[in-house]
């Protein structure tokens, strides 16, 4: 129970944080949070932009299965390593 009481204060301490800002909804989960700030540390971006792209890559990706494509990781060689599903 404490780790939960813990996980809970944490989570109200974020949206306190994220309410400051000015941010309408604040409500995200503190794992969500922690890899927001983790690909904007990466990639030295402000959370904005990552936010940003992460919704374009999901419209992309929508549009691109209404039309009967998909999204791939390909090597140098165009062989196709992964694909993307599910966004």
């Amino acid at each position: 129970m404490e780790n939960e009481q813990l996980e809970n204060i944490s989570q109200e301490i974020l949206n306190l944080y994220l309410s400051e800002m000015g941010i309408e909804n604040p409500y995200i989960p503190i794992e969500e949070y922690k890899a927001l700030q983790e690909i904007a540390i990466r990639t030295n971006q402000p959370q904005e932009n990552v936010l940003r792209k992460a919704i374009a890559l999901i419209k992309l990706a929508i549009n691109a299965e209404e039309n009967g494509y998909k999204i791939a990781i390909t090597s140098g060689e165009q062989e196709i390593v992964a694909e993307i599903v599910g966004l």
